[in-house]
């Protein structure tokens, strides 16, 4: 059952809207990472069938964690139009929102390559202003979340079956991929950097330094942290409600006198 969605309130502000544009746009930017993991795919094959079935997991596993992600935007397009969060719950939201602003606006700092003349093809300048228009309707999600206030002693609004399943299983599956994110960023200055340094000293070249190495890794980290906001909201909201109907008692309507 879809929840409707106020006349009054503006499409970049409706949680259900933003969050059926993330879901097309998450959806739209994978077009170029699926095509070029198949291809690599296909080298692999090649080149060393033996290693085929590491390669078919690594492309499930993205597969099932993304996929946890679009039907967590999925459900909320459905059922997110009666969401109500606390105060500590929309500052969470805002500091998100924030957060993924910055990260854009560094990511926009870096590479102009949509618009250089020298861009690789349309393709990758396709894939890179899909990417900003995703974490722009994310920011606007979060905003979103920002403004649903609710007050502290109401129990009325309720988390959907579908939409609380949805949120915990992202949960899980996107927090195991912010885990491997991590363990990538740590490998960074255990293991790759100082082969690097080897390497360079043998080759009588400079080595990057570790700054440059760990740009990449931490900001795909904070990428995925951030992803895991919204969920995280609606979980937590959900927890709460269900906190609530515990501490609080029922109180029975009491009978009109006629």
């Amino acid at each position: 059952m879809l929840t409707p969605r106020s006349e009054e309130t503006p499409w970049f502000a409706d949680i259900g809207t933003l969050a059926l544009i993330a879901c097309i746009t998450t959806v739209a930017l994978l077009v170029v990472p699926l095509w070029n993991a198949g291809l690599q795919f296909l080298a692999i094959l090649q080149r060393n069938p033996a290693g085929t079935w590491v390669a078919a997991l690594g492309l499930i596993l993205i597969a099932l964690v993304t996929g946890t992600l679009l039907r967590f935007y999925f459900v909320l397009y459905r059922h997110g139009g009666s969401l109500r969060f606390t105060k500590p719950l929309r500052l969470l939201s805002l500091a998100g929102a924030l957060l993924t602003g910055m990260l854009l606006l560094t990511r926009l700092k870096d590479s102009f390559a949509f618009l250089s003349a020298e861009a690789a093809s349309p393709l990758a300048n396709a894939d890179y202003i899909l990417g900003i228009c995703s974490q722009l309707s994310y920011i606007f999600l979060l905003v979103a979340f920002f403004r649903r206030g609710t007050d502290e002693s109401s129990t009325e609004v309720r988390v959907e079956r579908q939409l609380r399943i949805a949120s915990r299983v992202v949960l899980v599956g996107w927090g195991l991929w912010v885990i491997l994110a991590l363990v990538r960023a740590v490998f960074v200055p255990l293991f790759v950097s100082p082969q690097l340094q080897d390497i360079a000293t043998q080759s009588g070249r400079i080595a990057p330094p570790l700054t440059d190495l760990l740009a990449e890794p931490i900001r795909n980290v904070l990428d995925a942290g951030c992803l895991l906001v919204a969920p995280y909201v609606v979980h937590r909201s959900d927890r709460r409600s269900v906190f609530l109907d515990r501490v609080l008692p029922e109180v029975p309507d009491e009978p009109v006198e006629s």
